[in-house]
């Protein structure tokens, strides 16, 4: 698991840095987002920072990563934090009113109690996801985005997901 997330972090990495630099035109486009999601890659709630990386005429492209957690404390009440990491890439077409595209992957490193030992035992996992939905940007930075947002858990099985943003570009 380890390894295929290193290798996709190293994918998004040289994706964006090569796109930047092949990307000439001006515009006035907000280049990054901050926003809160509710449900979507991160779980339940997750706060996200979105880099946009392309424009072509309506056309966007943008990676995005993000933080979550469910529990702070582990079952023996220790500070030992679930950690939820979602990473994806977006592709988005319009301009205040967007039809936005979405693929990524969620890393999870969940603490379980282990049943020889009854330990806190950190369990880490790689889940696909994507999503389809409308974004809305406004001129002054107000950004929302609903949206249909399955999870194929652990690479084997497929959950229906949805997911709500709201946020600010700048």
């Amino acid at each position: 698991m380890k390894r295929e997330a290193l290798l996709f972090f190293l994918f998004l990495l040289h994706f964006s840095n090569l796109a930047v630099a092949q990307n000439s035109e001006k515009d006035n486009s907000h280049r990054h987002t901050l926003f809160i999601e509710a449900m979507g890659y991160g779980g339940y709630g997750s706060v996200n920072y979105e880099y946009l990386v392309k424009k072509i005429h309506k056309l966007k492209l943008s990676v995005r990563t993000g933080l979550s957690t469910y529990h702070l404390n582990d079952y023996t009440n220790k500070f030992n934090p679930d950690v939820i990491i979602p990473v994806g890439i977006n592709v988005y077409y319009g301009t205040k009113h967007n039809i936005d595209f979405g693929l990524g992957q969620t890393i999870t490193s969940i603490i379980y109690a282990n049943n020889l030992d009854f330990q806190p035992k950190r369990l880490n996992a790689l889940h696909t996801n994507l999503s389809i939905g409308y974004r809305y940007e406004g001129e002054k930075g107000f950004l929302f985005k609903i949206g249909y947002a399955p999870i194929i858990e652990n690479q084997k099985t497929f959950r229906h997901w949805a997911l709500l943003d709201f946020g600010y570009t700048f």
